[in-house]
């Protein structure tokens, strides 16, 4: 289901023209109107917001084949967040009512959208409760959870990779922590056998144990790991 709603959503936006941005490229601004609609081809594009301090909060991070900024077009409300390439990205850019008009005559891409926006918004509920009443570790394990079962692959042994690179910063955005604290509770998960760092990318050694141990503080059923 997923693999045919990439390529009818491929299908349409190749129309459209193709633009790049270049890693740490900003797409869109925070308070301005973006100038168009983006589907994302390849690369990965964070959604955050940066408040007056200069601390960044990572609500999303977009992978291919998502259509952003989704609040924007079908909300048509004012934009507040910031999109970032998190790598080299490509994209294809359309206009808001072009985006709706598929949407209206495409009722199983609308289906699958409003989809992947509940299973975001469950992540990100989960993720708003550890940083209400979470410590550091448990923080980033939320973190670490929430990227795994988005971009993760399992692995043998119930381990799982994240098909992502990831920064402490990375992590400690998402965690809405500092970037020294991040690391402390990284290394404590390294130290403990939970996570193992390769070049940038995380390995989650058991993921059942880092599921349980979140249920156990949330008390919230979580979904499965799906496989790759």
């Amino acid at each position: 289901m997923e693999k045919r709603f990439n390529a009818k959503l491929n299908k349409y936006f190749s129309k459209y023209k193709k633009v790049t941005f270049k890693k740490g490229s900003t797409i869109i601004r925070a308070g301005e109107e973006p100038s168009g609609a983006f589907y994302l081809k390849k690369g990965y594009v964070k959604m955050s917001y940066i408040f007056e301090n200069g601390v960044e909060i990572i609500f999303n991070i977009f992978k291919p084949g998502s259509l952003f900024p989704i609040i924007w077009v079908v909300g048509d409300v004012e934009n507040s967040y910031n999109y970032q390439a998190m790598t080299d990205v490509e994209l294809h850019k359309s206009t808001k009512s072009e985006v709706i008009k598929m949407l209206d005559e495409n009722p199983d891409i609308l289906s699958n959208l409003m989809k992947r926006l509940v299973i975001g918004f469950d992540g990100l509920l989960l993720n708003i409760r550890q940083m209400l009443f979470g410590n550091s570790v448990v923080r980033v394990c939320s973190a670490i959870y929430i990227m795994a079962k988005r971009f993760g692959r399992k692995r043998p042994g119930g381990k799982v990779m994240v098909g992502i690179k990831l920064t402490h910063q990375d992590i400690a955005s998402i965690s809405g922590i500092t970037r020294e604290t991040a690391s402390i509770a990284i290394k404590k998960l390294e130290r403990k056998g939970v996570i193992t760092q390769q070049k940038g990318y995380i390995l989650v050694n058991d993921i059942k144990k880092l599921e349980e141990s979140l249920i156990e503080v949330t008390n919230i059923s979580i979904s499965p790991i799906p496989d790759a």
